[in-house]
């Protein structure tokens, strides 16, 4: 069967509407964007950060296949490169044995637009995806998940990750009820938590970032042996204020800047690991080396002040868990995987340790989904 993979147009909406229905019959949840032009990162907004999608046609023009790409600088090891990250890749292969080598002629286009490439969250190593990149010679690595708690006892009625048996629900409710969950996690943050930064701390909001976050990024990026450019004009793309879902943070130590933070506050509707729980996220952040702390304390109270019930964040960087640790944060399972294709775990090296030098988070990833 010939197939064609071509940029997605205005052409190709009736066929990619056809193509989610056969999805959707056939028992498949993930759905394809239905127009041509990206909603969050069309290529008009930046010239050095934005998403293409692409679609496989065989000889009718029947849609079969599709992914996204997303082009994006980063500093790898002192230099400036462009990687992409492939996101969605979709293809009726997952109905029909027929369209089974979609997924790998899909890849192949990717990696040959993008060499340098990587893929992130993706649900877990279990997941269809991540086992497909494994199988073609992609290093799979968790990026660390990190959490704390601020309502007990909404947490343990409301996690729903954690009430999976009878038993399980009957011993949450009990330690909810009685205030024993309470004083547990207040025993536990005592013993968890480092010293408390020092200086006056303060935060302010904003609408955009501005040349405070330039300096920022020129001081702070040497630290970490890739991470994505953030500076002002990057970040302003990301995180317009056109969307009101972002609270952006400029914060301050004895009244000078030294870092900013992008947080999310999220009532969570039968979300299959948070119920019902209000969720505050850590999406992403940088400082001047030694500041990490003060902006995680100041996010933190920030949270708390929305009164959220969870706070969570993934964060590669061992500096920005050393962070989260010392604020009283614990770690947990993580299904948040990156994924490096094997011409950037040849620049990067193949130890797993070396997520940890790396600075990446949720903002790396597809956009606040499933926050």
């Amino acid at each position: 069967m010939a197939t064609t993979i071509n940029t997605y147009t205005d052409a190709h909406v009736v066929e990619v509407k056809q193509f989610n229905r056969r999805l959707r019959q056939g028992g498949i949840r993930f759905q394809f964007p239905e127009y041509p032009v990206p909603k969050w990162l069309p290529s008009g907004l930046h010239n050095r950060l934005y998403q293409e999608y692409f679609v496989v046609t065989d000889n009718e023009q029947k849609v079969r296949g599709a992914y996204i790409l997303k082009h994006q600088d980063f500093q790898l090891d002192g230099e400036i490169v462009t990687l992409g990250d492939y996101q969605l890749p979709i293809s009726e292969g997952t109905i029909d044995r027929a369209y089974n080598l979609l997924g790998v002629q899909m890849h192949a286009d990717a990696l040959r637009r993008r060499p340098l490439m990587y893929a992130l969250g993706m649900g877990g190593v279990d997941q269809p995806m991540p086992k497909f990149l494994k199988a073609m010679r992609w290093t799979l690595r968790p990026v660390p998940f990190y959490f704390r708690v601020l309502h007990a006892r909404r947490f343990l009625r409301r996690m729903t990750s954690l009430r999976t048996s009878l038993a399980r629900r009957l011993a949450m409710d009990i330690a909810a009820n009685s205030g024993i969950g309470w004083a547990g996690l207040k025993v536990l943050d005592a013993l968890k938590r480092g010293p408390a930064p020092k200086g006056t701390l303060t935060a302010k909001t904003c609408d955009s970032f501005d040349s405070w976050a330039d300096d920022i990024w020129r001081e702070a990026h040497s630290q970490y042996l890739m991470a994505a450019i953030r500076s002002s004009d990057i970040l302003d793309v990301l995180y317009p204020s056109s969307d009101e879902r972002w609270m952006r943070l400029v914060c301050c130590r004895n009244d000078q800047i030294v870092g900013w933070v992008v947080l999310l506050a999220t009532k969570m509707e039968n979300h299959k690991q948070f119920g019902e729980l209000f969720v505050g996220t850590i999406v992403d952040c940088l400082a001047r080396p030694g500041h990490e702390d003060a902006v995680v304390a100041l996010a933190t109270d920030h949270l708390r002040k929305t009164d959220v019930d969870l706070i969570v964040s993934n964060q590669a960087s061992r500096i920005w868990g050393k962070a989260l640790t010392d604020a009283g944060y614990r770690s947990g399972p993580s299904n948040f995987i990156l994924a490096t294709s094997p011409q950037l775990t040849q620049r990067l090296g193949s130890d797993d340790a070396v997520v940890g030098s790396v600075h990446l988070n949720r903002g790396d990833g597809d956009g606040p989904i499933n926050l």
